[in-house]
Formats: C-alpha cells, sequence, structure tokens
C-alpha cells in the first residue's frame, strides 16, 4: 500500500501540469471571451464544481462585472466591488471557503435570484497580476463531491493567477485594437464634418428663404433646419466619441408627451417602406428634464437596430409611462425581431459590437449608453432569439444640480 502523502504529491504534480497545459492553450486565446469561457468551465472541472463565475473589475467605477455566466442564464451584471463575497475577497485580497453561503454575513444573493440557481458552498479567490493589480474575482460554486479543501484553495490560487496575467494580456490587447478603430472613425468623422459643412449651410440658407414664403413652408423648413442641425451633431457625437472627448451635457424641461410624438414622427418616415407596424403609447404627460438631440439619438439609434432586426416585417412599439415611484421615466422600445443572440449580449454596449447589420459601424449602442449615462439614468435589455427584444432606457424627471 502506497504511502498518502505520495498520493497526494503524485495527484498534486498531476494537477500541476495540467494547469500549466491549459496555461499553454489559453494563451493562444486572443478573444477575451473565449478566454473567459475557457477559464471558468476548466476551473469548474479541475476542482470538481457545478459551475464557476468569473467577475473582471471594472477601476473606473469600482465594480465587479460579471460578462460571461456559465450556464448562460443571465446578461451582464454589476455590483460594487465591495459588495458581497465576491466584493469582499476583492477588498482585502484573501481567498475565502464557505461551505453554507446564506449562513455567511457577506453573501450577496442577487445573482440566485436573478438565475434561479441554490448556492451552497463556494470557493472564492482575488484575480491579481504580477503586480498586484487586481484584475477580478472567481467564484467556484457546489463542490459535486462535497466541501472544498485546503488542496482545493491552493489550486484555485495557482491557477487564478495564471488566468489573470492571461486575461490583463487580452484586455490590453483589446484596448489597443479598440484605440485603433476609434482613432479610425475619428479620422473619418473629421472628414465627413469637413465636407459636409458647406452644403449643409446652403441647405439651412435656402430653408430660411423657403420659410418666408408661408406658414405651411415655414413649418416644413423648421422641419429641414431640425434635420441639418441632428445630423451635424450627430455627426460631432460620433467625433466626440472616437477621441474620448466628454463634453458638459445641458439638459432643459420638456413637455415629455410632445417631444415623443415629434421623435416617433422621425421614426415613423423611417419605416414608411418596410412592412413594420409602428405603435406609439405615451401614458405621461408631465415634464421631464433632458437634452433633447441625444436622447432623440438613442432612440433613433434603438428603432434602428430594431428596424433591422425585422427585415420580413414586424411590429415597433414605443412605451412611455411614468415610474411606481414618480420620479423617472420608462420609455419601453419593443420590437418582434429576431432578438439579440446571447453570445453578443454581455458585450452589447461596448465599442465595435455589431449584428445583423450590414452597414453598422458598431458604435450605436456604445454612443447610446453613453447618452444615457449623462443622464443618469439606465438601460435594461430583454430579448429572446426568435421572438424580439425589448429595450427599456429609465430616466429621472429632474436632473440633480
Amino acid at each position: 500500500m502506497k504511502n498518502p502523502s505520495v498520493d497526494q504529491l503524485i495527484v498534486r504534480n498531476n494537477m500541476l501540469s495540467r494547469i500549466l497545459e491549459l496555461g499553454k492553450v489559453m494563451s493562444t486565446q486572443k478573444d477575451l471571451d473565449s478566454l473567459l469561457t475557457t477559464i471558468i468551465t476548466e476551473t469548474s472541472e479541475i476542482l470538481d464544481a457545478d459551475r464557476t463565475s468569473l467577475f473582471l473589475f471594472d477601476e473606473v467605477n469600482h465594480e465587479l462585472w460579471l460578462k460571461i455566466s456559465e450556464k448562460q442564464e443571465i446578461n451582464e451584471i454589476r455590483f460594487a466591488a465591495d459588495k458581497g463575497i465576491a466584493g469582499h475577497v476583492a477588498q482585502t485580497g484573501k481567498i475565502m471557503n464557505i461551505t453554507n453561503a446564506y449562513g455567511h454575513e457577506f453573501f450577496n444573493p442577487e445573482i440566485d435570484q436573478k438565475t434561479g440557481y441554490r448556492t451552497n458552498s463556494l470557493l472564492c479567490a482575488p484575480m491579481a497580476n504580477l503586480q498586484g493589480k487586481l484584475i477580478g474575482v472567481i467564484q467556484v460554486l457546489n463542490k459535486n463531491s462535497g466541501a472544498f479543501t485546503e488542496e482545493d484553495k491552493e489550486v484555485l490560487i495557482m491557477f487564478s493567477s495564471l488566468a489573470a496575467i492571461l486575461l490583463e494580456n487580452s484586455i490590453l490587447a483589446e484596448e489597443d485594437i479598440r484605440k485603433e478603430r476609434l482613432a479610425m472613425v475619428g479620422n473619418m468623422a473629421s472628414s465627413i464634418i469637413h465636407d459636409i459643412k458647406n452644403p449643409m449651410t446652403a441647405i439651412k440658407g435656402l430653408a430660411a428663404v423657403i420659410a418666408l414664403d408661408s406658414d405651411n413652408n415655414q413649418e416644413h423648413a423648421t422641419v429641414i433646419l431640425q434635420s441639418v442641425d441632428r445630423l451635424l451633431n450627430m455627426t460631432e457625437e460620433l467625433l466626440d466619441f472616437s477621441k474620448g472627448i466628454e463634453k458638459e451635457v445641458e439638459f432643459e424641461e420638456v413637455n415629455c408627451k410632445h417631444f415623443f410624438l415629434e421623435t416617433s414622427s422621425f421614426v415613423q418616415q423611417e419605416l414608411e417602406s418596410m412592412d413594420i407596424s409602428f405603435d406609439t403609447i405615451i401614458d405621461y404627460d408631465g415634464n421631464v428634464e433632458m437634452n433633447q438631440d441625444k436622447i432623440h439619438r438613442a432612440i433613433y439609434n434603438i428603432t434602428g437596430n430594431a428596424r433591422d432586426a425585422m427585415p420580413k416585417g414586424g411590429k415597433l412599439t414605443i412605451h412611455v409611462s411614468e415610474s411606481p415611484e414618480k420620479n423617472h421615466i420608462l420609455v419601453k422600445i419593443a420590437d418582434t425581431g429576431k432578438g439579440i443572440p446571447h453570445n453578443i449580449r454581455a458585450s452589447l454596449f461596448e465599442p465595435f459590437v455589431t449584428y445583423g447589420k450590414k452597414n453598422g459601424t458598431g458604435l450605436g449602442m456604445a454612443i447610446t449608453k453613453k447618452i444615457i449615462t449623462a443622464h443618469n439614468g439606465k438601460i435594461n435589455v430583454s430579448s429572446e432569439e426568435g421572438k424580439g427584444t425589448e429595450i427599456e432606457l429609465v430616466l429621472p424627471k429632474k436632473q440633480s444640480t
């Protein structure tokens, strides 16, 4: 009979060899989502666990966020980097082995509530680079053969350290590519603005002349002038986004019903040649503080995606209402299109993510997210492939001063 200590050394050696082999495989994966998927699936297998969650650390917003879930029940989820067990591990930099999750003071059941899953035991470790900088937190849930052991802790520490280095390299590589693309878009936007300013000035001048003929012409001229201004603003906004320029948003008090009726008329014009029924329901007739051009742009981006998701026809609805607390307005934009593919839902608001659009830039939803964030609002997305998508904008009625 072999000495137990020898058996343990053999098992540990085999595990270390497997981790090194996995490191070689993962080092060849340049796509961040593919690398994340490999890390969480392999971690579960190595530690004989039911599933693994990996939270990346957003240093700017001081948040932890789940980009990819192993069982694909949820899209992106974010929470403060000091919340829950993952937040505690992020703050302390120490691994935690918990046998009774719901009995622990730091446990946050938010993800269980969203997925319908039940976390019993968990092993949670920080992921830091060679300089000790936090990259994320990894959580291994519900070991199949009982509680997580000290050996499991050692294995997770080794694997998470290796994975953190590879993740950081992948994230930096994606950022470099994104910067190059944004620089290219910025150059194109600068060129477009330069080329169209003169003809747009001429159009605005002629529209002003036409407006002098009659009241009817004045109404048409106003629409022309508004459209020209919006086109210029949209182009300049694209330029600002590509260069990372942050401009202070100017708000004004706007009648909600009037604004959305006007915006809907522009959306209707885009749908005239398509077999898409369009309906606008406005259940709130009060005022809201917003930047009209920017919210118009956000809605135009969302409805444009909805239109492209229904090439064979369908139904598009904009429903505006008041939140139960009466301090926000809720703008729900729903379509009956093909839905958002699951593999891109988590990265929907990242630059250069596009789906089902031949001529899309991949910046529309990223700009939309920036606009809503600047309005101190939120975006909620619900989508089912083959059935459609609903995007909800939650906007405060009053902007804090």
